[in-house]
């Protein structure tokens, strides 16, 4: 339960009161009874704090990748260049896969919006509304997707398919 992985925090109250904001809120639970609902708002630092104490594969991925963040910000500062990891990992390579797919999906996307709808309309096609339907449908569904692996992508992480 992560309410209760923050109240356990061990951290200094300074930290505490900077980076974790208590919310209760009353919320009716039927016949007029209510009880407290709590909720924190969290910084960013709150949240790495709150993260580094976790485990699991996702946890782990984190980890690794602020990490490799600040080494690669260390680097930086003093000059030095770290290579990007030799192997993308599956979430970058399939954002970027996304990312060409979308690119085709456009091209296909002009070409029946300013070419083929119009002659299939011309010519009273029954396939006009199906085909128009299909490709507006193709296109949300794309930019879930997108959105869906962009929001996978940890710190430090992009879409490539091999290294940069």
């Amino acid at each position: 339960d992560v309410l209760k992985k923050i109240d356990s925090l061990d951290c200094s109250p300074e930290f505490t009161s900077a980076n974790f904001c208590a919310d209760v809120q009353m919320v009716g639970i039927g016949n007029g009874a209510e009880r407290g609902s709590k909720s924190y708002k969290i910084t960013k630092d709150g949240f790495v704090f709150l993260v580094m104490g976790f485990t699991g594969k996702k946890a782990a991925a984190f980890k690794e990748a602020y990490i490799a963040e600040f080494n690669r910000m260390e680097a930086t500062l003093h000059g030095r260049a770290i290579p990007v990891p030799a192997e993308p990992s599956p979430a970058e390579r399939d954002a970027y896969n996304v990312q060409c797919l979308m690119e085709h999906y456009r091209v296909f996307l002009e070409a029946w919006t300013q070419q083929i709808e119009p002659a299939l309309k011309k010519l009273e096609s029954p396939l006009v509304g199906r085909l128009h339907d299909r490709f507006g449908d193709g296109w949300i569904f794309l930019n879930h997707l997108e959105n869906s692996l962009s929001g996978k992508l940890l710190p430090g992480q992009s879409p490539r398919i091999f290294n940069e």
